[in-house]
């Protein structure tokens, strides 16, 4: 039968045999659905990049190659150990717009394969040729002794204990980023391999930050754990004043100086009482020269009626338009997909690269299903 791909059928079952009265009863009903279309795209894989003990892989579609959502949901990466155990180690998925993943925490001195294809459902097409590589030799393993103490509201430093394990480091690197804002990582290197402290400056003020460095040799080596520490408050240093030093004081001394107190006291009131009636006959005089009164028109402009030394003076003034608020258009052209960070039940969280006027920053996009 030639039934459509992806489609729910009804079906009942009726026997019957030749001759009168040889048809039985139709039986129950059953729902069948036909699988998906088998892809027949093959995916190419363009190049790799290895990372300590990570590796990440990129592929691509052939040129001439027109998919739609209907004939594919997606990519399966797998990774094989090589020729000829050829036994899978992992496995990942990707939506169907990104084209590339990252395998982590691979073993040092190793050989492994990877292979892509495209699924739809349940089928999967044909996959790409093995694309070889290899896990070289070790890098350092992590710094010790991870610390991080706050200098002042926009620095905080960094100190560390080299690794157990140097295999000729070259220099250190450090990744920083604001706590719980989704900002992007920030990295700092080090070129002397023998300073184990640093500061990191140009911070934003009572802000939590995260800390973790890793030695570098010919191939970078394995991250420390994380540190956490938040800068200063701009106001942390607030000047008390005290009365320090006069309860010290001899008591013939106390009484000449309750006296300057009190006098004090009093040519700073009546100061004050003088200027505050000369403000209020200041402007007592202005008020008997000069009115205004002012009230909002229905017409949205606002109307000013002004007294002023006998004359009437009326004057309009437009009512300011706020100016429109504008955003950023971006093009597909603009973003570059790279992982998926997270999955859930409606889609998937990607990594990607924005680029706009010659500006680069990353981003997390969401991506939803169906």
């Amino acid at each position: 039968m030639n039934l459509e791909p992806s489609t729910q059928y009804r079906v009942r079952v009726q026997l019957s045999r030749p001759g009168e009265g040889g048809e039985g009863a139709p039986g129950p009903e059953a729902v069948m659905e036909t699988d998906c279309p088998e892809p027949t795209v093959q995916p190419e894989i363009e190049n790799r990049t290895v990372d300590g003990r990570n590796a990440k892989v990129w592929w691509r579609l052939p040129t001439n190659s027109d998919i739609t959502p209907g004939m594919a949901t997606g990519f399966l990466v797998q990774l094989f150990e090589p020729p000829p155990y050829n036994e899978k180690v992992l496995e990942k998925t990707t939506l169907l717009n990104v084209l590339s993943t990252e395998f982590q925490n691979l073993k040092y001195h190793h050989d492994y394969s990877v292979v892509v294809r495209l699924i739809n459902c349940g089928s999967q097409g044909p996959a790409s040729k093995p694309f070889l590589f290899r896990i070289n030799s070790q890098g350092p393993s992590p710094p010790r002794s991870i610390q991080a103490q706050s200098l002042s509201t926009s620095a905080i430093q960094v100190r560390w204990q080299p690794p157990e394990n140097p295999n000729g480091i070259i220099k250190y690197v450090i990744e920083y980023q604001p706590v719980g804002q989704g900002s992007p990582h920030h990295w700092l290197d080090i070129d002397d391999w023998n300073k184990t402290t640093k500061d990191v400056t140009a911070l934003n003020s009572s802000t939590l930050y995260q800390f973790r460095v890793r030695a570098c040799s010919k191939v970078p080596g394995e991250w420390s754990t994380f540190v956490q520490e938040k800068t200063q408050r701009d106001d942390s240093k607030i000047l008390v004043p005290t009365t320090q030093g006069v309860a010290g004081k001899p008591s013939g001394d106390s009484n000449q100086l309750l006296v300057a107190v009190v006098g004090s006291v009093t040519v700073t009131c009546v100061t004050i009482l003088l200027a505050l009636l000369a403000l209020f006959y200041v402007r007592k005089m202005l008020l008997n020269r000069r009115r205004t009164f002012t009230y909002q028109s229905g017409s949205g402009e606002e109307t000013i009626l002004q007294f002023n030394s006998g004359t009437l003076t009326l004057t309009r003034r437009p009512k300011p338009t706020p100016e429109p608020l504008t955003y950023p258009i971006l093009e597909w052209e603009d973003i570059k997909f790279e992982d998926v960070i997270g999955e859930g039940n409606f889609g998937q969280v990607i990594k990607a690269m924005i680029k706009k006027n010659g500006n680069k920053m990353s981003a997390a996009i969401k991506m939803l299903k169906g």
